[in-house]
């Protein structure tokens, strides 16, 4: 039985794509931040719907809430892991992956919070700590891969059953869960360098997903862009077009995907409720099960609801959309 709050290591020995390269290198950070806020601020305007040409403020920002401040290694030596919350006797888990615009993570408000919120519904969970900026694509998306195949490998343990297990994630986490269901889609781990084992010859699929502000279509959030791929390519308009097309999973959906529940607020400045409405339109033609909840009035980032005093004030009208989630993931569930 796994412990409560365990840290699990999802790679073996080797993890793909780590060098031991310096990251500071690499971005070739020009100047250090020194008020993290700030370099939070900038970078929202990066991320937002129109194209901003500053890739500092993603290094910035990175620097600040990963490197400075969370836990994260300055060279390329990440060790990727999920943290358990399990709920003895229950059969079902969700691995629920922060979002930060593949630049951090928000791993309290979106990881730790709406674990204990679940746990409370009898929903086990595992919240991913994953690799972001400087690592470009597809790195985010093979550690959501192999969260999913490492808790399904091990679900006895856990005593899961490995056909009850979901993913729930958040803005640019929202976006690697339609990446690994749409575009993955149970592909091997071909990275040179790098042998599969035993983990990764498991299934990578789940039983549902749970999108929340999701950047599904980064025609909306073409910044994001500066964290996934190579600048020179982001700055240039044709090349630009062709990674928003490449990395915009919504139009991949296929007949037979897992149901999915999506949720955003009507005031998101971030991420374009277009997209999402646009991508449940392509659910409902293929026959996708799903739901779409539209909290009237909230904002980018709503998570948990919980946390500091600003948050509650700001979210604590919309915790319901938990509660929500957590019903119907319990009946798509029981389903099974």
């Amino acid at each position: 039985m796994v412990a409560a709050h365990e840290k699990l290591l999802i790679w073996g020995e080797r993890v793909p794509y780590n060098t031991g390269q310096s990251k500071l290198e690499a971005m070739a950070l020009k100047r250090i931040p020194r008020f993290a806020p700030a370099a939070l601020l900038r970078f929202a305007k990066v991320i937002g719907r129109d194209f901003i040409d500053d890739v500092d403020a993603v290094h910035a920002v990175t620097y600040a809430f990963e490197i400075r401040r969370g836990g994260a290694p300055a060279t390329f030596d990440d060790a990727p892991y999920l943290t358990s919350f399990v709920v003895p006797g229950s059969d079902r888990a969700m691995i629920v992956v922060p979002g930060g615009g593949y630049a951090l993570k928000s791993s309290e408000s979106e990881g730790s919070q709406v674990a204990a919120s679940l746990n409370e519904a009898g929903i086990s969970a595992f919240v991913l700590w994953y690799r972001v900026h400087p690592y470009r694509a597809p790195v985010p998306f093979l550690d959501l891969q192999r969260a999913v195949r490492y808790v399904k490998y091990h679900a006895a343990s856990y005593g899961i059953d490995p056909g009850r297990v979901g993913v729930l994630r958040f803005s640019a986490g929202g976006h690697a869960c339609a990446t690994l269901m749409n575009q993955l889609r149970n592909a091997p781990v071909e990275v040179p360098g790098y042998t599969p084992d035993e983990v990764d010859a498991g299934d990578d699929g789940v039983a549902l997903a749970g999108l929340i502000y999701p950047s599904i279509d980064l025609a909306y959030n073409p910044g994001i862009l500066f964290a996934l791929a190579d600048p020179d390519e982001v700055r240039d308009p044709a090349t630009r077009q062709a990674l928003i097309r490449r990395y915009s999973p919504l139009h991949d959906a296929q007949r037979g995907d897992p149901p999915q529940f999506l949720c955003y607020g009507t005031k998101d400045a971030l991420v374009d409720p277009r997209g999402l409405v646009a991508y449940r339109a392509i659910l409902d033609e293929r026959d996708v099960g799903n739901r779409l909840l539209a909290l009237e009035g909230a904002r980018h980032g709503f998570g948990a609801c919980s946390g500091s005093a600003f948050a509650r004030l700001a979210f604590g009208r919309y915790v319901y959309w938990l509660e929500v989630f957590a019903t119907w993931a319990n009946d798509r569930f029981g389903e099974r």
